[in-house]
């Protein structure tokens, strides 16, 4: 839908993956092994929808303008730096 929009800014966001088997341990209250097969499942589904809709690759770095790791910077710097880009980007 958005393909061929020039004002369309897309990210990327990713985390390594004993964080991402963290968080969601947390948030869903599962162990590591149900964490873990849940996040695989979320990604592939991701990837097959993105796949469909696009032929690419859904973690290619290369179909995104910024690419962010919430390892290295955690989600609140993460989601202040795509504010900060779109914003810029609006003026």
């Amino acid at each position: 839908m958005l393909r061929g929009d020039a004002k369309a800014f897309r990210v990327f966001v990713t985390s390594d993956k004993d964080d991402a088997v963290k968080r969601v341990m947390d948030k869903d209250h599962l162990d590591a092994a149900a964490a873990t097969k849940r996040i695989e499942q979320v990604n592939k589904g991701r990837s097959n929808h993105y796949f469909q809709y696009t032929g690419r690759r859904w973690t290619d770095a290369h179909d995104y303008d910024l690419v962010l790791n919430t390892s290295k910077l955690g989600i609140s710097r993460c989601a202040d730096i795509i504010a900060d880009c779109v914003q810029k980007g609006q003026k």
